[in-house]
């Protein structure tokens, strides 16, 4: 049972710097509680998916270092629930800023929008064991639906077996769509590289140097991020090192989108909010 402690290690550690990073973020949430900015649906978004990650944290944390007898099965099913929706989420969050930055092109939220619907299908496609549908729809399509956990005593749960399926499906969409996210930075990016330079236009050049530069590091970190998720999980390493190696990743990932939502909304709260 010794690939468990590292996988414990990385876990409560992660844990710790996930929960560090909610807790200096929430003058954001107290701003919208005392209305010094408007809630808008960027925001529910937003919300869902710094707290979805952090349930699913809480949730491995039950796992290692809960009462004896615990369901490992059911609490892994709910954690992956919860890191897909995160992941699928983040990929919202990068996409709506994209949208902003291109001032509400009717095409690109047309465009972006199906790809948002698809991209969530597919995660809910997953974790359709949460649903009621058939036993063949479940095998077919949901790799959590084979998910299970062994409870080890004095030890906390087993890492999961569970087929990669659609853990494959997922990574790869969320990669291209990532991809296509970027590239629109980098091409609206190019658009404004001559403007950058123009010194009279400085108070227009912060927020497009924010908004693009900065934006665009949020965007290549996330593709990457997602990138090396691909690539180890092509090298068949064991289920335990992907288990710590995914937890990791898609914590990550939240927490670049989350920062990326907060750095448009704090640049445009002194004058336009994000619609």
């Amino acid at each position: 049972m010794a690939p468990l402690l590292p996988f414990m290690k990385v876990h409560t550690l992660f844990f710790g710097l996930y929960s560090w990073d909610v807790l200096t973020s929430l003058r954001l949430e107290w701003d919208l509680i005392t209305r010094q900015r408007r809630f808008t649906l960027p925001m529910l978004f937003y919300l869902l998916n710094k707290y979805s990650f952090l349930g699913a944290l809480i949730g491995g944390q039950i796992r290692l270092n809960g009462p004896d007898g615990v369901n490992c099965t059911a609490e892994y099913r709910a954690s992956v629930f919860l890191g897909n929706i995160s992941l699928g989420l983040s990929s919202i969050n990068l996409a709506i800023r994209t949208v902003a930055i291109w001032g509400g092109n009717k095409t690109l939220v047309v465009v972006l929008g199906v790809l948002t619907v698809t991209h969530i299908g597919i995660t809910i496609a997953r974790s359709s064991i949460f649903f009621h549908a058939p036993q063949r729809f479940l095998s077919v399509f949901s790799d959590v639906h084979s998910l299970h956990a062994e409870y080890i005593p004095g030890r906390g749960c087993s890492p999961p077996v569970f087929s990669h399926s659609i853990t494959n499906a997922i990574l790869i969409y969320a990669l291209c769509f990532d991809a296509l996210v970027c590239g629109l930075n980098l091409y609206k990016l190019r658009l404004h590289a001559r403007a950058l330079l123009h010194p009279s236009k400085q108070t227009f050049l912060h927020i497009t140097q924010l908004v693009l530069v900065q934006g665009l590091v949020y965007f290549v970190i996330a593709f990457f991020l997602n990138l090396s998720t691909i690539l180890v999980l092509a090298s068949n390493v064991k289920t335990t090192t992907f288990t710590t190696y995914i937890v990791v990743v898609e914590g990550l990932i939240a927490i670049v989108a989350c920062r990326a939502v907060r750095s448009l909304a704090n640049t445009l709260h002194t004058g336009t909010e994000v619609q």
